[in-house]
């Protein structure tokens, strides 16, 4: 989720999204941008004018005896309801890591609830660079190339006493991604 969910990197006093209490670091996501609850506003906005716009013909189909419409029609309001509530759990997702010696503990939450929680025992860190295709306005070097270079995207993998490679995190820069792996380095 890195490419959306930024942790930090360096510590700070005044940043609440990073602890170090002597051997253990507890790294916490940042949250989406506060646009992104532009864009919910607008698209709730959206979706009331659609909601006002059906809700006649809606009806009339639920009251109405074809099943096949019924279920069509329960599948619209199940849209209707299942849009806004995604993008809720998307602008109230958290990653939390939290590492002590080679043991780290990785929670997903949403809404301030544990929905998923991985520990494991952390035998390497392996930073690897998915940039899967060619990149030909690099390979040609040109300036006026310069802003379609792709730059690909690292992915930040633990590997575990099992050699089990488990997704830590994901950025597009690679410093980003290396301080990270600083950061979180094992013995």
């Amino acid at each position: 989720m890195g490419l959306l969910y930024q942790f930090p990197t360096a510590h700070d006093e005044n940043d609440d999204r990073i602890a170090i209490d002597g051997d253990i670091i507890t790294l916490k996501s940042y949250g989406l941008p506060m646009v992104f609850w532009g864009y919910l506003a607008g698209i709730m906005f959206m979706l009331i004018i659609m909601y006002l716009a059906i809700k006649g013909p809606i009806s009339s189909i639920l009251n109405g005896s074809d099943q096949l419409n019924k279920i069509i029609a329960l599948a619209v309001i199940a849209l209707f309801i299942l849009i806004p509530l995604t993008l809720l759990v998307l602008l109230f997702y958290e990653k939390i890591i939290v590492k002590h010696q080679n043991s780290f503990k990785i929670t997903h939450r949403v809404f301030w609830t544990p929905i998923y929680i991985q520990k494991l025992d952390v035998k390497e860190l392996v930073i690897e660079d998915m940039e899967g295709t060619p990149n030909i306005a690099k390979m040609e070097n040109r300036p006026e190339l310069k802003g379609f270079q792709n730059r690909g995207y690292f992915n930040l993998f633990a590997i575990d006493k099992n050699n089990k490679r488990i997704l830590i995190d994901r950025s597009s820069q690679k410093n980003i991604i290396n301080k990270l792996a600083e950061l979180l380095k094992v013995d």
